[in-house]
């Protein structure tokens, strides 16, 4: 007897079963969909949206090349897929970085600071969700969707930071919008002009251009800074 075989009930050598594949395991398990999406998450950071494709995608997770297709007719479906878990990642990250510090200005810089991370640590998702490859995002309802409720979830903190220090005097959506511009701005500068000697190329000063940003984002919640004298007044 060989080692691979052993021998059945009567004593003669059967072949010795063979572990399932890795293709096999995730289509008949259903999790295909969720192997493509985190298959094509690692690939995205090591080849590029413009250089991923479903071949490659397939061979990486140990599927035949048509498997892909059955959740995403092409490549530009699967990018939106991608994109739309990019959001619901930043999402999470946001509401665990503001998670009740006790000082408004603690939780503007750790909302800031998650959302600079977010892009630091997936740098071609963050590219794909905001850049112009993903053809027609409006067709992608899954896309909108994810899109959607991230903002909506800064929101919402915006609206718990508003009661919670009592500043009632601002304007949720806007102070939201603002706090969006502030976060992307900084982390596509840190993340995409990272050669521009204006810009900090450390750890150590990305921290201090984030803290610093905050803090003048929180001095705008002033009543009286941000207040709009009429000319001629000081």
């Amino acid at each position: 007897m060989t080692e691979t075989s052993h021998p059945d009930i009567a004593g003669r050598p059967q072949p010795a079963p063979t572990k399932p594949s890795l293709r096999k395991t995730a289509y008949h398990h259903g999790n295909l969909r969720a192997a493509l999406i985190e298959g094509g998450l690692a690939l995205l950071e090591t080849s590029g949206a413009a250089s991923l494709s479903m071949r490659q995608l397939a061979r990486h997770i140990a599927v035949s090349q048509a498997a892909p297709y059955h959740h995403f007719p092409d490549k530009n479906a699967l990018l939106a897929a991608l994109a739309a878990e990019g959001f619901r990642q930043r999402g999470r990250i946001l509401r665990a970085a503001s998670l009740k510090h006790p000082t408004l200005e603690w939780r503007i810089r750790s909302l800031v600071s998650g959302y600079v991370r977010f892009a630091q640590a997936s740098p071609e998702l963050f590219r794909l969700m905001y850049g112009p490859l993903i053809q027609n995002k409006n067709a992608y309802p899954e896309l909108a969707e994810a899109a959607t409720e991230a903002f909506d979830a800064l929101a919402a903190l915006m609206r718990d930071m508003i009661t919670d220090f009592g500043i009632r005097h601002i304007d949720p959506l806007l102070a939201t919008v603002s706090l969006l511009s502030l976060s992307h701005g900084l982390a596509h500068l840190i993340v995409d002009d990272r050669g521009s000697p204006t810009l900090a190329s450390t750890v150590e000063d990305d921290r201090a251009v984030v803290e610093h940003a905050a803090k003048m984002f929180v001095s705008g919640f002033n009543p009286r800074a941000a207040a709009d004298p009429e000319p001629g007044r000081p």
